[in-house]
């Protein structure tokens, strides 16, 4: 099966099993009638054995599901999706369109701006002292001479 000309196979649209909230109850698996599911007896829980036999864009499952164990993506995404094929640049997930483009069409390469970084005076910036050397967070540095010193070179007395 496929829709807009896309092969089923290619098509990612299938149910996720979140396992640690299914309550076991066999819902999904009695209710659809594509054996997109089967039962795990010794796990206890429900399996997607058959994802390409899920009719893309059917959630009905999950209805369902009493415990919202079932997920699907977003028809919003399955419809990017199609969009994307027909664009030619094929599935998520598929790099053989990016490593097609030239550099131009991926990358916008200009000359860098001038720009001079001056990180905002904060709790854990540090100068070092002029006077005995040691490294001093910025709230505690004092100005001597235009120079930063720590409290005790600086001679401040609280």
């Amino acid at each position: 099966m496929n829709i807009s000309g896309i092969p089923r196979d290619q098509m990612p649209w299938f149910p996720t099993i979140n396992s640690s909230l299914c309550v076991s109850d066999r819902t999904c698996v009695t209710f659809c009638q594509r054996a997109v599911f089967a039962w795990d007896r010794s796990a206890n829980h429900a399996l997607v054995v058959q994802p390409y036999n899920c009719v893309v864009g059917c959630d009905g499952c999950t209805s369902i599901c009493s415990a919202g164990a079932i997920t699907f993506p977003s028809l919003e995404w399955l419809g990017e999706f199609v969009e994307r094929y027909r664009a030619g640049k094929r599935a998520l997930g598929n790099v053989d369109w990016m490593f097609a483009q030239r550099d131009e069409t991926l990358f916008k390469i200009e000359a860098r701006p001038d720009f001079q970084f001056k990180p905002v005076k904060g709790s854990f910036n540090k100068a070092k002292c002029a006077k005995c050397g040691e490294y001093v967070f910025e709230r505690y540095v004092r100005e001597k001479d235009g120079q930063p010193h720590c409290i005790p070179c600086s001679g401040y007395a609280a």
